[in-house]
């Protein structure tokens, strides 16, 4: 008989190959997310569109649709992710190294948003990623991160079942992920919603000088 780890090992390999094409990834996200309306809705009870606004791990660029030409700026590690949001969106789109240095975006900056980014990094480069925001926001800029509660957490079987897959493997409880922005940010406000069956959590953090 086969052994049922191997076969799991075997189908999470499969799974996260396939995601690997951009275009998989965002049709089924789309799908999954209906169209990302819960993300959307949050974005814009949370962030101010008249300022620059930075999508930190833009991916294939979904929440680019909501916000001016001028206002949005999507940044990503992957280059298929970054080529495949150039051709569909008429918005800026940067590739950056994994060091995550946002030098390349320029001094215009003003809130920063980062959805499902997180989870997928290990903790030197959240540490990295906290210095990256803070020097390019000016006083108090905002930063809002929206992230999943572990597999341990979540409520229902689709969200355990999706957490239990998902690529990233430094899901992190609210207060956990809060504590790396402790030394330049205040959490203005923290709250837990549902999207796509899975139970998420917002941080709305503020850098204090």
């Amino acid at each position: 008989h086969k052994n049922p780890m191997t076969q799991k090992s075997l189908f999470e390999r499969s799974v996260h190959k396939c995601f690997e094409l951009t275009i998989v990834f965002d049709l089924f996200r789309k799908i999954l997310h209906r169209n990302f309306f819960k993300e959307k809705s949050i974005l814009k009870q949370e962030l101010d569109f008249g300022k620059v606004t930075l999508d930190f791990g833009c991916g294939s660029g979904p929440y680019s649709v909501i916000f001016q030409k001028e206002k949005y700026i999507g940044v990503d590690i992957d280059a298929k992710n970054i080529e495949f949001a150039k051709k569909k969106y008429e918005k800026e789109f940067m590739l950056i190294d994994n060091k995550n240095n946002l030098k390349s975006v320029g001094s215009n900056v003003q809130q920063i948003f980062a959805i499902d980014v997180f989870h997928h990094l290990p903790d030197n480069i959240v540490k990295e990623c906290v210095r990256e925001f803070a020097k390019v926001l000016p006083k108090n800029g905002k930063v809002l991160i929206l992230e999943h509660f572990p597999a341990g957490q979540q409520t229902n079987i689709l969200g355990r079942l999706l957490m239990t897959f998902d690529r990233g493997k430094n899901i992190r409880l609210k207060e956990e992920l809060s504590e790396f922005f402790a030394g330049s940010f205040v959490v203005e406000k923290s709250y837990e919603y549902y999207a796509a069956g899975v139970r998420d959590y917002t941080l709305l953090l503020k850098k204090k000088r």
